[in-house]
């Protein structure tokens, strides 16, 4: 069976960390958008403000399509891409508390104002709203990472993923 994952959330909040732990119990391919962006050259510039690329979010999600049209299976972790619902099997939002994400943002070395701004957009709901206005409410599942190890957040994602999409580990 053919198994297409997605991970989103804010930064800080443990899409990679999740992904690589699904994609190694899984045997899946681990895709990070940064990854894919620099090999590939999938962006459109620097934004100097956000001290970020510019993601093109068409080529992106275009690779993404063509590796599941193609039967690969994999998990993504990385900012908001959509695809065609009908090709994911399942997309976690990964949410974390601001008085927990502040303490992993500020170990990472993030300047004030991207701490503040990915804290209100944790609090504004951002990445769950976006992603909620995409993909069906049965593929869309929110975990909360904030007090979680990453084993135990590995634990309710293959939960969801047993009960979901009834695929056996």
């Amino acid at each position: 069976m053919k198994l297409v994952i997605l991970i989103f959330g804010t930064p800080g909040v443990g899409k990679t960390t999740l992904a690589n732990l699904l994609a190694k119990k899984l045997q899946l391919e681990h895709i990070e958008l940064l990854e894919v962006v620099e090999k590939y050259g999938y962006f459109l510039g620097y934004d100097v403000f956000r001290d970020a690329l510019i993601i093109d979010e068409y080529k992106v999600t275009n690779y993404l399509e063509e590796k599941t049209k193609s039967g690969s299976s994999f998990c993504y972790s990385g900012v908001e891409i959509f695809m065609d619902p009908s090709l994911v099997n399942l997309v976690l939002v990964l949410h974390c508390e601001g008085r927990v994400l502040r303490k992993r943002l500020k170990a990472r070395g993030y300047s004030s104002e991207k701490i503040e701004e990915n804290i209100a957009a944790e609090n504004l709901g951002i990445v769950e709203g976006i992603v909620k206005d995409h993909y069906p409410p049965d593929k869309v599942f929110t975990l909360d990472t904030t007090d979680a190890t990453p084993q135990e957040t590995l634990k309710s994602a293959l939960n969801i993923i047993n009960e979901v999409i009834s695929f056996k580990i």
